[in-house]
């Protein structure tokens, strides 16, 4: 599937978890997986459970948001691991 627009990359990301049974997930995004990824973790809300962790390694996309922008995302530290 051609993926153009953010909300095309949520749906995309979230339809293969999905469909692929994924939990408890920790996205490691190098590079150009950027522009799939960024937006899938800026849409989810603060009581998802599916996501405990995002990595980004110099992901491409990041122009596109603003500085504020990032401090919105909550953290639920009570379900931070350690590894």
């Amino acid at each position: 599937m051609p993926v153009k627009e953010d909300k095309e990359a949520v749906q995309w990301l979230t339809r293969l978890i999905s469909s692929l049974g994924l939990k408890n997930l920790v996205i490691i995004s190098p590079s150009m997986s950027g522009r799939l990824t960024i937006p899938y973790v800026f849409q989810l809300n603060e009581k998802q459970i599916l996501i405990r962790g995002f990595v980004p390694i110099a992901p491409v996309g990041t122009n596109k948001i603003k500085a504020d922008d990032y401090k919105k995302i909550k953290v639920n530290k009570k379900r931070i691991y350690y590894f």
